[in-house]
C-alpha cells in the first residue's frame, strides 16, 4: 500500500484556528523576516523549519501538546520551560503563547543550516505557498516529501527497480572520469507542488547556485529518482488514495492559513509531472553547466524523455 500520510486530524487543526493556543506560529510564519516555514508530519506532528533544520515539533496526542526540539535547540534559555507536555486544557493561553513566540524569535541557529540550500528552500517554500497567487507558476504543498509504504520490502521493491532502469546511465557517466555519482535511492524530495489547473505535479529540488560543482550537475539524476518513483505511485492501484490524502493536506492547510484559500486542489487526471531546480541565482560555470544538460541529455535517453521539461527557476 502506497500512501501520503501528512494530514492532522481535525482535534490538532483546530488548534491552529484563530482564537486557538496554536494560531500564533501562522502568524510568526507569515510575517518572520527569518527562513521560516511550517509543515504537518505523520500521526498528528507540526514541524517548524528553519532553513534546513527544525527547530520545533510539536506533537499531538491525548489531548496533551508535546513541545520538544534538537538537543542544541531545547538547551537553549530561549526554550526554558517550554519544552514539556502541555494538557491542552489545563493551558493558561498567553503565558504559553509568550514562550512559544520567545523561543521562536531568539532561537540561535547555526549558519550551516539556513544560509545556503535552507535559504533557498524556505524562500521557495514562503513564495510559493503561504504567499502563493494565482499568477504563480505552481502551489507548493509540502517540503520534505515523502512516499509512504506499508513495508520496507514493497518500498525496496520500488527502489531497486529504480536503481536498475537508471544503471545505463551510471555506467556512461563513470565514463566521465567525473564526480563520484551517488547511486543510492532518493529520500526526501525538497519540495512539491501542483499546477494551477490541479492536472500537473510538480517535483522541485533545490540548490544553492554555488552549490558544489557535482551537485549541480548530477542534480537531473536526483531529480529523475523522484520523477520515477512519483509515477509509479500515481499510477498504481493507490491512485486514488494518494489524490485524496494530498487534497485533504491542502484543504486543511487552507483551513487555518497556510495556503491561501483559493489555493488549487490536484484533480484526479495527472496529465504531466514536471521537474524543476529552484535556486537562487545562477553561479556555476559553464562547464557545471556543460555537464548538467549532458546529464539531462542521458537520462532523457533512458527514459523516453522524462526531463524534456526540467526548469531551472532562479529567485526574483
Amino acid at each position: 500500500m502506497i500512501r501520503y500520510n501528512r494530514v492532522p486530524s481535525r482535534e490538532f487543526l483546530c488548534l491552529f484556528k484563530k482564537g486557538n493556543i496554536l494560531n500564533c506560529i501562522i502568524d510568526i510564519l507569515s510575517s518572520s523576516k527569518h527562513p521560516l516555514d511550517g509543515q504537518f508530519r505523520e500521526n498528528d506532528v507540526f514541524s517548524v523549519y528553519y532553513g534546513m533544520t527544525v527547530i520545533l515539533k510539536i506533537k499531538y496526542k491525548n489531548k496533551c501538546l508535546i513541545i520538544n526540539a534538537a538537543d542544541p535547540y531545547k538547551k537553549q534559555i530561549s526554550a526554558k520551560d517550554l519544552m514539556a507536555s502541555w494538557q491542552v486544557n489545563d493551558i493558561e493561553p498567553n503565558y504559553f503563547m509568550r514562550l512559544l513566540k520567545n523561543y521562536i524569535d531568539n532561537v540561535a541557529v547555526s549558519k550551516q543550516w539556513w544560509k545556503g540550500e535552507g535559504e533557498v528552500q524556505s524562500k521557495w517554500s514562503k513564495m510559493l505557498g503561504i504567499q502563493w497567487n494565482p499568477k504563480c507558476e505552481c502551489l507548493i504543498i509540502d517540503r520534505e516529501a515523502i512516499i509512504c509504504y506499508d513495508s520496507i520490502e514493497e518500498q525496496n521493491i520500488i527502489h531497486r527497480k529504480i536503481k536498475a532502469n537508471l544503471r545505463p546511465f551510471r555506467k556512461k557517466i563513470k565514463n566521465n572520469h567525473w564526480a563520484t555519482i551517488n547511486e543510492g535511492a532518493s529520500n526526501e524530495l525538497d519540495m512539491f507542488g501542483i499546477g494551477n489547473d490541479g492536472h500537473t505535479i510538480f517535483l522541485i529540488e533545490a540548490k544553492k547556485g554555488d552549490a558544489a560543482s557535482k551537485e549541480i550537475y548530477y542534480s537531473p539524476y536526483q531529480i529523475i529518482k523522484y520523477i520515477l518513483e512519483w509515477e509509479e505511485a500515481i499510477h498504481s492501484n493507490n491512485k486514488e488514495r494518494i489524490i485524496g490524502d494530498i487534497n485533504r493536506l491542502i484543504a486543511r492547510k487552507k483551513e487555518i492559513g497556510l495556503l491561501p484559500s483559493n489555493a488549487p486542489l490536484i484533480k484526479s487526471y495527472i496529465k504531466e509531472i514536471i521537474p524543476i531546480l529552484a535556486i537562487d541565482k545562477r553561479k556555476w560555470s559553464d562547464e557545471v553547466e556543460r555537464r548538467r544538460i549532458k546529464c539531462v541529455d542521458l537520462l532523457n535517453d533512458e527514459t523516453n524523455g522524462k526531463l524534456q521539461k526540467l526548469r531551472v527557476r532562479e529567485l526574483n
